[in-house]
């Protein structure tokens, strides 16, 4: 709605609106008007105003920014129908979708697969979502064909308010130099409960397989990221499964993630996560690995952290190296201890008072089945610190209340039954 303020008036007032879309111009009595907008950009807004005397105008360059609320995605679907807000005139390219969203738009993909072959660019307050909100349903799949498009990156968001939700991002284990699943770059955005697997970078500057964090607006929170890979002959693999130089990575799971060379040649390996800025919460590190070369030994496992970095009430349990001959100088985790603060891991922290140690098999409700969870009586459990529920996220990674008891437990799963002792009076 657009309102007309004239001063100085002689007589009745005639409005003439007029915009840049190829509608005609509308003449109204009245300084209130409405416009319907079908064509999609910035349009420019120009009003002529007369009275009994004389005709007075004004343009506003660029003043309205018309883009869809709703784009619904089908794979398959081919063009489909302006403005693709319903399934049976939904678009068939996740790409082109991109390009005709702006600020505020929702895009939904429908269930099954969905295979691309150019990168996606959220550079918008776009949301990208998930038909039911369960990523296993949504599948977005890097093409064979992926064409060499900003290094080969598959997903980027470069916008505080850019989102991707509830799909499943996988790589299709594609080699490509410098590539990473999703690169959030210095304007940021959110990842929230999505998959992330499969991603291969063979990078010689150490970018990840899942996950990069470059910004301190990057949100990754909820998230499986799982069998991604970092290799690159005599290259730093600084995280398989994510590395971060800010930005918070929270109630998410990083497993069976790996990096090293094909000649083991990778200095500074770590298997997990590569932490150089930015906050870790309630993350649970298993089942990653790394290998290192005989002459530079700096691999672990699970998590390295330096610089800024901060890792909260994460478990790190489970994760693996592997290095020539009989050459002892990797762990399951690098970095300064006092950079670790109210965390569990299975070996033994060179500093006592910021860890608690267990085994993985008492960590976790089926470790060898990959399953996780937290056990009853794992020392994970109430092991947090006293938390206001308002104060954290609402939900673990399986969507159960965070915060069950007066204590948060550590990792990204809450155990929600308590151990009881049952009395029985005959």
């Amino acid at each position: 709605m657009f309102v007309a303020s004239v001063e100085n008036a002689k007589g009745p007032l005639t409005y003439t609106w007029s915009f840049n879309d190829g509608s005609q111009s509308v003449s109204t009595s009245s300084p209130v008007f409405t416009n319907v907008f079908e064509t999609l950009g910035l349009i420019d807004v120009t009003l002529s105003v007369s009275d009994t005397l004389t005709t007075a105008g004004l343009t506003r360059f660029e003043y309205v920014r018309v883009a869809p609320a709703l784009i619904l995605v089908a794979d398959g679907a081919g063009d489909g129908v302006f403005p693709h807000d319903t399934w049976a005139t939904a678009i068939g390219s996740l790409n082109t979708a991109l390009t005709l969203a702006d600020h505020g738009t929702l895009i939904i993909l429908s269930n099954g697969l969905h295979t691309v072959s150019a990168q996606l660019l959220l550079d918008k307050a776009v949301t990208l979502r998930g038909l039911t909100g369960k990523p296993e349903d949504v599948t977005v799949l890097r093409d064979s064909g992926f064409n060499n498009v900003q290094l080969n990156t598959f997903f980027v968001l470069n916008h505080a308010g850019a989102r991707l939700e509830s799909v499943f991002v996988h790589g299709n284990n594609l080699v490509r130099g410098n590539s990473v699943n999703i690169n959030i770059l210095g304007s940021g955005g959110t990842v929230t409960n999505c998959v992330i697997a499969m991603g291969n970078s063979g990078s010689w500057n150490g970018n990840p397989g899942g996950v990069r964090l470059g910004s301190p607006q990057a949100l990754v929170t909820h998230c499986v990221i799982t069998n991604n890979v970092q290799e690159f002959t005599n290259s730093e693999h600084l995280g398989g499964g994510v590395r971060m130089n800010a930005g918070r990575l929270e109630n998410s799971l990083i497993a069976d993630n790996r990096s090293g060379g094909a000649d083991n040649g990778g200095q500074s390996n770590s298997g997990g996560v590569s932490v150089e800025g930015g906050t870790v919460l309630n993350c649970t590190i298993v089942g990653n690995s790394a290998s290192g070369h005989a002459t530079n030994p700096t691999v672990f496992g699970g998590i390295r952290v330096s610089g800024g970095g901060l890792v909260l009430n994460s478990i790190i349990a489970g994760n693996s190296i592997t290095l020539p001959g009989n050459n002892p100088g990797g762990m399951a985790w690098g970095g300064t201890a006092s950079l670790f603060q109210n965390c569990l891991m299975d070996v033994e922290p060179p500093v006592t008072g910021l860890w608690l140690t267990a085994n993985a098999d008492d960590v976790f409700k089926a470790y060898a089945a990959q399953n996780y969870r937290l056990k009853q009586g794992s020392p994970a459990v109430n092991a947090g610190p006293a938390t206001d529920p308002s104060t954290v996220a609402a939900t673990d990674l399986d969507g159960l209340p965070r915060v069950y008891g007066s204590r948060i437990d550590l990792g990204c799963y809450e155990l929600q039954t308590s151990s009881a002792t049952l009395f029985m009076v005959r």
